[in-house]
């Protein structure tokens, strides 16, 4: 993950509901914050909000592949 190009607060929105993660994203719009629905490659993240249940994967079980735990 690279260095965050500008002081924004960054959010990683991660849900297979699309509607879920719209709503994530409308709520933090609100506040100003910057919301990723898809992984970022060039912005560092500050915070990831995730469904814990997906099917094929956990939201524990993303943290943990991605080393954000």
């Amino acid at each position: 993950m690279g260095v965050a190009t500008d002081s924004q607060f960054h959010v990683l929105a991660v849900d297979d509901s699309i509607n879920d993660r719209k709503m994530i994203e409308r709520l933090l719009k609100v506040s100003s914050f910057q919301v990723r629905l898809s992984t970022p490659d060039e912005v560092e993240v500050n915070l990831t909000i995730t469904d814990y249940c997906m099917p094929g994967m956990t939201g524990y079980d993303l943290l943990k592949s991605n080393r954000l735990l």
